[in-house]
């Protein structure tokens, strides 16, 4: 009981509850700034973004208050996958809807986690992946990662591609 007197001093209560009141205000300002996440927050990764060989190029804009993508798959010769960010209530969401999987129909992946350079979605109901992350390093190059629950998965940077 030594090791915990000072808690019940005045100013050691004091002290525990203004933490606690501290670390509550940080919670719920995260989850506020959280919510208010908006389209245009995201704006930074409009435009055509290849990875280095050029294999796989990622295509983004702004379009009816959604973020609208594809990517085109060079080896494939044509789009195969088309992407959207929307939000849905107070919820963002990432759709993808690759032609070839899922029988052809959207999976959904909620925004977990964001900075003002990143956007980090989860669905831990899909199969594969689990987890899409994009971040900016710069104006001209996007970090891109996509893994399952066991954390192997692809990570890969584009290049953004001159208008």
């Amino acid at each position: 009981m030594k090791n915990f007197k000072h808690i019940h001093s005045r100013k050691g209560i004091f002290t525990f509850l203004l933490a606690g009141v501290v670390l509550s205000l940080l919670v719920i300002a995260c989850k506020k700034e959280h919510k208010s996440l908006t389209i245009q927050d995201m704006a930074w990764m409009q435009g055509t973004w290849a990875t280095p060989d050029s294999m796989s190029i990622e295509t983004w804009a702004v379009q009816d208050g959604e973020m609208k993508g594809n990517v085109y798959f060079k080896r494939a010769g044509k789009i195969t996958e088309n992407l959207r960010i929307f939000k849905s209530g107070n919820t963002m969401l990432y759709e993808a809807t690759v032609f070839s999987q899922n029988d052809g129909k959207p999976v959904l992946f909620a925004l977990d986690n964001t900075t003002p350079d990143s956007l980090h979605f989860v669905n831990m109901n899909h199969d594969y992946p689990n987890h899409i992350i994009y971040k900016r390093l710069n104006d001209t190059t996007l970090y891109c990662r996509t893994y399952g629950i066991s954390e192997d998965g692809y990570a890969f940077v584009m290049k953004k591609l001159k208008e």
